[in-house]
């Protein structure tokens, strides 16, 4: 052999040992992913730790409560994932906008792991050890909206301040949505509202609009009506009282006792007397009744003192749709429509109509009906303090109208 020749084999010797070293530790991490353990950097929400093992597990930090809440808030519909990426950081969720969605598919927040193909070897999905921030059925919801929002998107952009229902009004002969167009007149552009499918349903925008209005003061509540609404709300809560402090009881109980379980169950394997793969199936489903648990405790509890708050904040919006209405943002004003109209609604003569109302409005239309019928003598009765049956039977005549 040349001199040469030995150069290049002494050359190649620590280029083969490190190609080696690289496959070695390739599959090691490979191996650890396939036993459920995640040994890179840990994902927002979550931070590298170790088990009693002293192995690498990733334990929840003070940022996945901010992680679940990303996906509650996607799941609900009511935000693009740029607008709920902004708002997520000002409560301290700082991510990029790659990172944020990644975040929204990533399977570790379901307690998985995705185990990428290799040597001929196919990706698949494991479970992992480690505990999950995200309930599998919201993240499976995520996913379904994910694939769905590029349509919404190419919806949402073709909206403009000018024609603020678009695909929100339903045509009156066909049950199709509008969409909107501007004609050329003498000295000005004038839009209107027409169907899709090429019926003649055609609206000016400007009557549209005007409609809206008109219906929202029409729903507008009277104050004599929010003080009824307010009373009787408050004695149907004060009657509840009792049945929130038996729920919280028994929640306690199970919740002690899931705990219980828990702790059993790591002790069991602490002792080596159940298997890993048990222990992994085991422990995150103790987890997450745990979680879900404390989390119907939390509402409870906070339901007393959220009570009057929500309420009165929600009787304002109502006495003052109009000006929040002129007063929102594009996306705002969709959303404040979404939520009156449950399945869009029609203009007939000028005339807002719909087959389903906001379920509130019902019940407050029925207090008003009911409020001007009843006599003076009952009403001053009613509410100076009158026993809790006629409280009970107005409420019951404001819905039983709603209805029909």
């Amino acid at each position: 052999m040349t001199r040469t020749k030995t150069r290049e084999v002494y050359l190649t010797i620590p280029e083969i040992d490190n190609d080696v070293r690289g496959i070695n530790t390739r599959m090691g991490m490979r191996r650890s992913l396939k036993e459920g353990r995640w040994t890179g950097g840990a994902p927002t929400g979550y931070k590298n730790d170790r088990d009693h093992l002293r192995k690498p597990i990733l334990v929840p930090s003070d940022k996945a409560l901010l992680v679940r809440e990303s996906f509650e808030l996607f799941a609900s519909g009511l935000y693009e994932k740029e607008e709920l990426r902004r708002m997520m950081n000002k409560k301290g969720l700082t991510l990029s906008k790659s990172q944020f969605p990644n975040m929204l598919e990533n399977v570790l927040y379901i307690g998985k792991i995705f185990v990428p193909e290799f040597k001929g070897e196919e990706a698949q999905v494991v479970q992992g050890l480690h505990e999950p921030i995200v309930p599998e059925e919201l993240f499976n919801k995520v996913q379904r909206m994910l694939k769905s929002s590029p349509n919404q998107r190419k919806l949402y952009e073709k909206l403009n301040d000018e024609t603020p229902l678009r695909a929100l009004i339903t045509c009156s002969k066909c049950g199709g949505k509008l969409t909107s167009s501007a004609y050329k007149g003498r000295s000005r552009y004038y839009i209107y509202y027409h169907c899709r499918n090429g019926c003649t349903e055609r609206i000016p925008a400007e009557t549209a609009h005007q409609a809206l209005l008109d219906y929202f003061d029409d729903v507008a509540v009277k104050p004599e009506i929010e003080k009824l609404y307010l009373e009787v709300m408050g004695t149907i809560f004060k009657a509840n009282e009792s049945n929130r402090e038996q729920e919280v009881g028994k929640l306690t109980e199970n919740l002690v006792s899931a705990e219980k379980k828990l702790a059993s169950l790591e002790e069991k394997y602490v002792l080596n007397e159940i298997e890993r793969d048990s222990y992994a199936f085991m422990k995150p489903r103790f987890k997450e009744e745990i979680l879900n648990l404390k989390e119907k405790l939390s509402d409870l509890e906070s339901k007393e003192t959220n009570y009057t708050r929500y309420l009165n904040s929600g009787i304002n919006l109502l006495q003052n749709l109009r000006y929040y209405y002129e007063a929102a943002s594009l996306p705002n004003k969709q959303k404040l429509i979404g939520s009156i109209f449950p399945e869009n609604f029609s203009i007939e003569n000028g005339i807002c109509r719909t087959a389903k109302e906001n379920a509130v409005i019902c019940v407050l239309r029925g207090f008003e009906r009911n409020f001007k019928k009843e006599s003076a003598s009952k009403t001053r009765t009613f509410l100076s303090g009158s026993p809790g049956r006629n409280r009970t039977y107005i409420l019951r005549i404001g819905i039983s109208n709603s209805i029909h």
